[in-house]
């Protein structure tokens, strides 16, 4: 297995980070900087979703490049598919409907959820390096559902989204699973899907719970 040449600036981003996230709640509690905490949500995800691929790019032949940069447009693309059939018609995840804070949107799907479905799926993965391939997938696809778990209520509250009559069903949870298990299926096909260490990738998802658990414990 390869190593990401995780390099200094790596490293100040990723303590930049854990200090942004946290900040974060405390500016929404304290209802301070309002313009960047309505547009910044977006342009996080889909920033920390790039440094992420791009760790994994590094050091890589060109080859291996387009192949893992292919799949995880492949991600992207099927992500959001699923989720404006979604919003449409109430049939994949339950009826919601999404906020005008994650940025510009396609068929009313902010495209930073298309980032986000890379982020989940891709770093959930990346969190089992070491196990068989059929378990790898079943641990990938359970891990994004538990962070969607912790996630839903904080992005209602956040105003990202909300549910119809204020209720989370359980189809959500159920499709949640079912598509983070494929896009893991797709994203494990990638010659670079088990570059090592992991541990950046996950400090990145890791840092989202913080932020999430957060938000339901201090707003």
């Amino acid at each position: 297995m390869n190593l990401i040449p995780e390099s200094k600036l790596d490293k100040v981003l990723l303590l930049l980070a854990w200090i942004i996230f946290p900040a974060g709640v405390l500016w929404e509690y304290l209802d301070w900087f309002e313009w960047l905490r309505t547009h910044s949500a977006g342009p996080l995800i889909t920033l920390l979703t790039i440094w992420g691929i791009s760790l994994q790019l590094r050091g890589e032949a060109s080859k291996k490049k387009i192949v893992h940069i292919s799949i995880c447009a492949s991600v992207f693309i099927l992500g959001i598919l699923a989720e404006v059939i979604g919003v449409a018609s109430g049939l994949v995840f339950g009826d919601y409907l999404y906020g005008n804070l994650l940025g510009p949107t396609i068929g009313r799907v902010p495209i930073a959820i298309g980032s986000a479905w890379i982020m989940m799926t891709l770093f959930s993965l990346a969190s089992f390096n070491s196990l068989p391939i059929g378990i790898r997938l079943i641990a990938a696809a359970t891990m994004a559902t538990l962070f969607d778990a912790l996630m839903e209520p904080a992005a209602v509250q956040l105003g990202y989204w909300k549910w119809a009559n204020g209720h989370i069903p359980f189809q959500n949870y159920f499709a949640w699973f079912v598509l983070a298990f494929v896009f893991s299926v797709l994203l494990s096909y990638s010659p670079l899907s088990r570059k090592n260490p992991t541990w950046m990738l996950t400090h990145i998802l890791l840092i989202q719970v913080v932020y999430f658990i957060l938000v339901l414990t201090v707003l």
